[in-house]
């Protein structure tokens, strides 16, 4: 009888045994398969980034551009608005000088 109580404890140390080791196994590959999404989603999150960075300097460098070419039209406007009022004061004179 004691032989049998001892070889149950002893089934019951080693069934206690395996199910620690094996939870210790799946533990280990839960750990490995969230370091490896966590690289994969870090490599993610980086070219994000880095996609936002060329994006935002190439708005920068769009804005730059537009804002140069918008000068130049203000600059083309009030020039022909400068012109065209010099030619209506030239029509002015010719106007007068005719009378």
């Amino acid at each position: 009888m004691v032989k049998i109580k001892l070889i149950y404890v002893i089934i019951l140390y080693l069934m206690n045994f395996i199910f620690v080791k094996t939870s210790e196994l799946k533990l280990q590959e839960v750990i490995k398969q969230s370091e490896e999404e966590i690289q994969m989603h870090a490599r993610e999150l980086f070219q994000l980034v880095d996609s936002v960075s060329k994006f935002k300097e190439h708005v920068g460098s769009k804005i730059s551009e537009i804002g140069r070419d918008l000068s130049e039209t203000a600059a083309a406007v009030s020039d022909t608005y400068r012109g065209a009022c010099v030619d209506i004061d030239i029509e002015r004179k010719k106007m007068r000088e005719r009378k």
